[in-house]
């Protein structure tokens, strides 16, 4: 939950200043539960001022996540084109990549972000139309940019194939930042280990999944051609 809401104040806070406090309600009392009003007490100031700036609750949330995704999708892009650019990156460096924190594109420390992937949480598992719409406006693109490259490291990898090992390693890694404290709950309290020692049991996890996905989809293509060739074949005697 965001920190107690705070009156307003005969000073305007800064555009960022709204947006923080706006992420903050979005993240902690989900859209439908962040109303306007609550959102201007948090960020302390007037109500009609805040409609004057976003006019409604619609466009404001799509700010929230403008702001955000924009630079964390380009610092992400960039990385998996350099790597590309400087040979053949191995499949590790790419998720490495995927899994990277949110902070580090946006210059904030390592786990920051968690208030914005909480709101990227709700609308990735959203069925409504706005969630979609945002899903197909600021994540398609950049989910095609990791799935090209996963299929130019592992070629025998089917396109639907390459797909779902995207989504499985965003799953990860959605559950990787995910601030629940439900992995301590179930180890009894035995689980908790450092960030980077997480990150690197991720990325091992996830890429021997992503390899024997690969797999699967050879043998079945190979399998495919086998069955293509003994039916050409039968037609060929019958002949």
């Amino acid at each position: 939950m965001p920190a107690k809401v705070k009156p307003a104040s005969t000073r305007q806070p800064s555009r960022e200043a709204i947006l923080d406090a706006a992420e903050r309600v979005f993240a902690g009392y989900g859209y439908e539960g962040a109303t306007m009003r609550r959102i201007a007490r948090e960020a302390g100031m007037a109500q009609a001022l805040l409609h004057y700036y976003f006019q409604t609750k619609d466009k404001l949330h799509e700010a929230v996540f403008e702001r955000r995704a924009s630079i964390i999708n380009a610092y992400r892009a960039r990385e998996v084109d350099r790597l590309f650019e400087e040979g053949r990156p191995s499949l590790e460096a790419v998720l490495d990549v995927l899994f990277s924190p949110a902070g580090a594109a946006l210059g904030t420390g390592d786990r920051s972000g968690g208030a914005f992937s909480q709101m990227v949480s709700a609308i990735v598992v959203g069925q409504d139309e706005r969630s979609k719409a945002m899903m197909v406006k600021y994540y398609d693109p950049i989910a095609r940019h990791f799935i090209a490259p996963l299929r130019r490291i592992l070629p025998t990898m089917r396109p639907a194939d390459a797909v779902w090992a995207y989504l499985f390693a965003h799953g990860a890694r959605m559950n990787l930042y995910a601030r629940t404290g439900r992995a301590e709950r179930l180890a009894e309290g035995e689980s908790e280990e450092d960030f980077k020692r997480a990150l690197r049991r991720i990325r091992t996890f996830t890429a021997a999944g992503i390899r024997a996905l690969a797999q699967e989809s050879a043998a079945a293509e190979s399998l495919r051609h086998s069955g293509h060739s003994r039916i050409s074949h039968k037609g060929q005697s019958a002949a």
